[in-house]
């Protein structure tokens, strides 16, 4: 009896932890997918969050940081459906229409991001931002008299919203207002002096003033601010570039590369500054990379294979040069790179062609011209 009542007890005891063992709830499940999201784990964050959307589907924060997630691993198109969803269910939560139509600006949606953000304008016609992100969203579809008159808009209903002054100086800058989008810029930086967008893009438009010393306050203000924002250090990087600081200028693209691991701007202008600086393997990668991001890249092939015959790899310098003259048959200094190649592959009827082709594509005033002439000469010995 004594046994049979041990082992009674053993199976109550058995069902009791059973039964006091719960699973994870949608607030558990965020929490621990948010954890995994900051230490960097994609793949352990990703799994929480899609069982916490499971379990409480639609919740705002969770399909925010799924979206960005998705991001992070070059999803778009799951992002995009991903925010829609949210949006569509959520009509009058103006942080559906913001999520979507950020996702579909990195998809160059244009046209459908205007639309969501007109649908975010109708929720709130006297709010600022709404009109903000919708001017910026027609700057960037090419609407450049829709975009000045939304942002104009925007700093009428609030002027002292540093964002929207900010993105006014930016579209200024962009229709060729140089002058007034200094005057913008400086106004939202004394509005929002922690504001980092505004520092970076007014730092931007006294680069191209040729007010350097300005220009590497503002973006150094903007990094310091916005350390997590590869756009910062890109620009930044440009600007050091700009004076010959190329070492800084590198530090600072590998910063931009690192924060955004998709973006073929940031990889193109990463492998300029490395060719710079003849470090042609790491260049080389920098191209390979760019291209294989964006495969029609205009710049890249030919650049590719500069580097490529710098470091003496002759037959696949030949290959890209040959791809960029494909792809660009009027541009003449492929023509003349190629040249090279040929010669030092002692290909010289070749060499000479593509001489003469630079020769008649390139501008008159081109100091290359002599060169290609003198190797025209020599070959023909």
């Amino acid at each position: 009896m004594r046994s049979v009542a041990i082992l009674c007890l053993a199976f109550a005891l058995v069902g009791c932890s059973k039964n006091t063992v719960k699973e994870p709830t949608a607030d558990n499940l965020f929490q621990r997918g948010k954890n995994a999201w900051e230490a960097g784990r994609l793949d352990v964050a990703k799994s929480r969050l899609l069982l916490a959307n499971k379990k409480r589907p639609n919740h705002f924060a969770t399909v925010n940081l799924l979206v960005r997630i998705n991001w992070k691993e070059g999803n778009y198109k799951n992002a995009t459906t991903l925010a829609q969803n949210y949006a569509d269910s959520k009509i009058e939560d103006p942080r559906g229409y913001e999520m979507l139509a950020d996702a579909q600006l990195k998809r160059k949606m244009y046209p459908q991001a205007v639309q969501t953000l007109t649908e975010l304008v109708e929720l709130d016609e006297k709010s600022s931002a709404a009109y903000e992100r919708r001017g910026r969203a027609h700057l960037l579809a090419g609407n450049t008299d829709a975009s000045l008159m939304d942002l104009k808009r925007a700093v009428t209903l609030d002027p002292k919203d540093g964002q929207a002054r900010a993105s006014y100086g930016a579209a200024l800058y962009k229709t060729g207002k140089r002058r007034d989008a200094v005057r913008e810029l400086k106004k939202a930086v004394a509005i929002s002096p922690k504001q980092p967008r505004a520092h970076r893009t007014l730092g931007t438009v006294l680069r191209d003033r040729g007010e350097i010393r300005g220009a590497i306050k503002h973006h150094k203000i903007a990094a310091e601010l916005a350390p997590s924002d590869p756009a910062v250090h890109f620009e930044l990087g440009l600007t050091l570039n700009f004076i010959g600081r190329n070492v800084e200028s590198e530090q600072s693209l590998v910063k931009a590369r690192k924060l955004d691991e998709r973006n073929p701007l940031y990889c193109y202008a990463h492998g300029e500054i490395l060719r710079t600086l003849k470090r042609y393997k790491e260049a080389i990668n920098a191209y390979e990379q760019t291209i294989r991001l964006e495969p029609n890249h205009k710049k890249a092939p030919a650049k590719l294979g500069v580097v490529l015959f710098y470091d003496g790899k002759l037959e696949e310098a030949e290959a890209y040069l040959t791809t960029a003259i494909r792809n660009h048959p009027k541009n003449p200094y492929p023509y003349l790179n190629i040249g090279y190649v040929y010669e030092a592959a002692n290909k010289k009827s070749l060499a000479i062609n593509a001489f003469e082709k630079f020769l008649e594509l390139a501008p008159k005033e081109d100091g290359d011209r002599k060169v290609a002439k003198k190797r025209i000469s020599k070959l023909s010995r």
